[in-house]
């Protein structure tokens, strides 16, 4: 990791390390869009940390449709409506499949 030029502190990127916890606007906004999305798509990820596993819950129970690519399994595979494990097609595989199936009612969300 590089160091701050200015005052030659560590540089953290924008990424929440394993034990860390998300910035609460940010978790807030997450939990609002993922509980009014139709559709949620997850891309590697196997779901073990709580905060993401939970935002696929809220989407379920609000009705959403939840894909998921990922290189194996995950704790929401019971939640997932559309799937995709290994490397065989990949997540460009993936959405492919993903814009067939909903026809482009598909709208990205950025949290």
């Amino acid at each position: 990791m590089p160091d701050c030029a200015a005052c030659g502190a560590f540089i953290r990127p924008q990424v929440v390390f394993f034990g860390g916890s998300l910035d609460p606007l940010v978790k807030a906004r997450a939990e609002r869009v993922a509980s009014s999305s139709r559709v949620l798509l997850v891309f590697g990820t196997s779901l073990e940390a709580y905060s993401a596993l939970k935002l696929v819950r809220l989407a379920s129970q609000a009705g959403a449709q939840v894909g998921i690519v990922n290189r194996g399994s995950t704790r929401a595979d019971d939640l997932a409506s559309l799937g995709r494990y290994g490397e065989a097609d990949g997540a460009g595989g993936f959405m492919r499949h993903v814009m067939e199936e909903f026809r482009g009612e598909v709208a990205l969300a950025a949290v």
